[in-house]
């Protein structure tokens, strides 16, 4: 945002992948074939319900987990769903008068957060197209826009419903084993709602990792959780079964920070694309190195997802721009390379 003639304007800018802007820059359209599977779940890195007791579990979910880089869980929060979404309506159409103060805090000061380093910044993005309906002066919160959300960061602490998803102890067990820590050691690196209206935009195929301003030997967790249907028509997660294996990808700045379509995961080369359709309450582990996308949502319906990041206690942070450092490892421009 930027102050012109003593009014505050918005400025959508372009994807950079560090600070998240009011309103999303917006792509064009991707390839249709860009997303194509070649199978849908794999049954042996799917359980059925979260464990009550990890132990002598191991074969059932770490070494799926770290043979495929990821691990389903069908029905993990589907009690809980429909207080989720009654949460996120609050949060998004501003009924939650703390989230959409401190939200507002940001917006007025003219300050795009930056989430790469762990923040826990309250903030909103909509779907490209929408920064002329907002009235700054009133709130950036509001009914009438609320379906137009395409994320929300930094909004663990302020609804009961959703903290007791990301504090749930089965949970916390299950990630604290896949990263081979005791569960007081976790943190929690980023908290975000993926919001994807109807019509909204692809996430290009990347690695989160190239996002965070962390060494490469940090092992990260990922959990993506479905509020609501996610399908392969309304844009549920592709995954390269095994790519994390294949280390960092060089990423960049195109339709957003993404692996470049020519270099992406692809049936046509032989990739194990899997797509990973989720229920209400459905859960995605995965390792922050695997390869995924999200498509086009190509429906008139809102698909909903809560997605957290956890890292180990302590985790050092390195600047981007710094050796070691993301750009140094993930930055393909910065490289003198193109897309």
């Amino acid at each position: 945002m930027r102050e012109e003639g003593g009014e505050t304007k918005i400025v959508v800018a372009a994807p950079t992948g560090t600070s998240q802007g009011l309103s999303d820059a917006g792509c064009d359209d991707h390839h249709p074939d860009l997303y194509a599977y070649s199978a849908v779940l794999v049954e042996e890195s799917t359980l059925g319900v979260l464990p009550e007791d990890i132990g002598g579990s191991e074969v059932q979910f770490i070494e799926p987990y770290h043979r495929d880089g990821f691990l389903v869980v069908e029905n993990a929060f589907g009690d809980r769903v429909d207080a989720v979404s009654k949460g996120l309506s609050e949060l998004t159409d501003g009924r939650n008068p703390r989230f959409t103060r401190d939200v507002m805090e940001l917006t007025r000061a003219g300050k795009d957060p930056d989430f790469t380093s762990g923040s826990k910044i309250p903030w909103v993005q909509y779907e490209a197209g929408t920064a002329d309906t907002i009235d700054l002066q009133k709130s950036v919160l509001q009914p009438h826009i609320a379906d137009r959300v395409r994320k929300l960061m930094g909004f663990t602490g302020y609804n009961e419903a959703i903290d007791s998803v990301v504090n749930d102890e089965r949970l916390l067990d299950l990630v604290s084993n896949l990263l081979g820590c005791d569960v007081g050691e976790l943190e929690l690196f980023q908290d975000m709602a993926l919001l994807k209206p109807g019509g909204g935009r692809e996430k290009p195929w990347h690695q989160d990792k190239a996002f965070f301003n962390i060494g490469l030997d940090t092992n990260v967790v990922g959990c993506w959780i479905a509020i609501d249907s996610a399908t392969c028509e309304n844009g549920c997660m592709r995954i390269q079964r095994g790519g994390h294996k294949m280390g960092p990808r060089l990423h960049f700045f195109k339709r957003d920070y993404q692996i470049c379509d020519s270099d992406a995961p692809s049936i046509n080369k032989g990739d194990d694309i899997v797509a990973v359709p989720l229920a209400p309450g459905g859960l995605v582990l995965f390792n922050g190195l695997i390869p995924h996308g999200t498509p086009t949502n190509m429906t008139k319906e809102r698909r909903r997802a809560l997605q957290f990041h956890w890292v180990r206690c302590g985790a050092k942070r390195i600047e981007e721009n710094q050796p070691g450092g993301r750009t140094d490892i993930f930055g393909g421009q910065a490289k003198g390379l193109s897309c």
